[in-house]
């Protein structure tokens, strides 16, 4: 850091020490914690001019602890402190692109997953530009492109070695256990029973889906974690068997049909990657998917296996919810082909650009089929598809559902390239705690939208951004990461 620089935090550094305790008295006094807000945003500030690393990881660490805040008589919902933070490093890392000369080594960007999520993004602008829902769209794209600065690009800066890997998973690990342990006690009141877990859940997610996707989805990181221990260090194994183990009794009580499908597939993964037999795994999906597709809507045969509205409803108890499944008498499954339905007959409407990013709720209703309709219908929550393939087919088209399928096609097949590739046993192990969390978010995201959250986001570029460096570091690399 220059010297003046260093002059100029060490005059601030009085100024915010005086205003954190003026606040911290104010607030003894009146209560009011926002008398504190100015000094801790003033010195976290600070933190970041004086240790970028430091304010970056304090941000992960505070992103699983972040709660929705509803604003504008709940037009806007803002997570706090999360999103704030994430603001400025989003600002930090456009000022860097535009005023750093050569700001990102060549690598970053020639790799296949990069260059698909630059193609993503630019086909993200070009369906804004011809939305049914401008502002909306809009927003979507300032948020979408905050993720991906501040979770995929940033990190290249600060991931140097094997220890930055490392410290950047343990900021998330101690968080997101910290949240299991609240809500099974929550959970505990209620006898662990299937009905409650969404009251357990409480404010820390947004619903049960999305908890049991986090956890699930980090799983596997806790999970290596135990293979990554010295064996000398006897203790630490230990606690990191015991964390796995709390995240695999959280998985079970978070009753997501999803995510516990989505550990057995993870482990199937895991398994191609070590026999190279994963790229077999994704296109297999495709054409098992597309077979399913023609079939079902030759003749319109899925006509045929319309629910029984009164007899299609919400169960109290989990198995009688996973009998429903079977039998097509489960409520949110048949509303999720309730909504498949109209995604697809959108994408017949305007099947290049779609209706826009976060256009699918104002425009899907005159596109369903009666025969489907439950309880739930009306909606009162916008939530949208339930599915991100079907989501990305109505409001980006064709072209953003395909791109999305060759993300996934791409990750699969670069993991196993570095697993094969790599002859350190850390990255080897990382790369496949990466494809086996990137295949849990998979199947989670094939009955929702993940991507846009701002749980999910954040951990699944991140991990994103930790493939392709570790990718970077199978080769000799001239250019260094400035």
């Amino acid at each position: 850091m220059p010297v003046a620089a260093q002059k100029t935090l060490q005059h601030m550094l009085p100024i915010a020490a005086v205003l954190f305790f003026c606040g911290i008295s104010i607030f003894g006094y009146s209560g009011d914690v926002a008398y504190v807000i100015p000094s801790v945003v003033l010195c976290y500030l600070l933190l970041v001019a004086y240790n970028f690393k430091a304010a970056y990881i304090i941000m992960l660490v505070l992103i699983p602890l972040s709660r929705h805040v509803e604003l504008s008589n709940n037009t806007l919902s803002l997570s706090l402190p999360e999103e704030p933070i994430m603001w400025v490093f989003y600002i930090i890392t456009l000022l860097l692109l535009l005023y750093k000369k050569n700001p990102l080594p060549e690598w970053f960007f020639k790799n296949s997953i990069s260059v698909c999520i630059v193609a993503q993004l630019l086909w993200l602008i070009v369906t804004v530009i011809y939305s049914q829902e401008p502002l909306l769209s809009v927003k979507f794209l300032l948020s979408k492109t905050w993720y991906l600065l501040c979770f995929y690009l940033l990190p290249v800066w600060i991931i140097r070695n094997k220890k930055d890997v490392t410290h950047i998973f343990q900021a998330l690990l101690l968080p997101i256990l910290l949240t299991i342990i609240i809500i099974l006690f929550n959970h505990s009141a209620y006898d662990f029973k299937f009905y409650y877990i969404d009251a357990a859940v409480g404010d820390w997610y947004y619903k049960h889906v999305d908890y049991a996707s986090v956890i699930s989805m980090f799983f596997p990181f806790t999970f290596i974690a135990i293979f990554l221990i010295n064996k000398d260090k006897k203790w630490l194994k230990i606690s990191a068997i015991l964390i796995s183990l709390i995240f695999v009794l959280a998985i079970a009580l978070s009753y997501t049909r999803a995510a516990m499908g989505a550990i057995a597939f993870a482990g199937i993964v895991a398994l191609a990657i070590k026999y190279r037999l994963a790229n077999y795994i994704i296109p297999t999906f495709y054409v098992a998917v597309l077979a399913l597709f023609i079939f079902l809507t030759k003749d319109n045969y899925f006509l045929r296996h319309t629910p029984d509205f009164n007899q299609t409803y919400m169960h109290h108890e989990f198995d009688e919810h996973l009998e429903a499944t079977l039998k097509g008498k489960d409520m949110s499954s048949m509303e999720r082909l309730y909504r498949w339905i109209a995604a697809i007959r959108m994408a017949q409407e305007k099947p290049v650009t779609g209706y826009g990013p976060h256009a699918f709720y104002y425009h899907y209703k005159p596109y369903t089929i009666p025969a489907y309709r439950t309880y739930v219908s009306d909606n009162y929550e916008k939530s949208t598809t339930h599915n991100y393939y079907l989501h990305l087919l109505a409001e980006q088209g064709i072209p953003g559902m395909l791109l999305y399928a060759i993300l996934v096609l791409l990750v699969i097949a670069k993991a196993q390239q570095i697993y094969h590739r790599h002859s350190d046993r850390f990255y080897k192990l990382i790369t496949l705690a990466i494809a086996m969390s990137f295949s849990i978010f998979f199947v989670n995201n094939l009955f929702s939208e993940l991507l846009e959250t701002d749980k999910i986001a954040p951990l699944v570029y991140l991990s994103l951004s930790v493939l392709v460096i570790a990718d970077s570091k199978t080769k000799e690399q001239p250019e260094s990461i400035n």
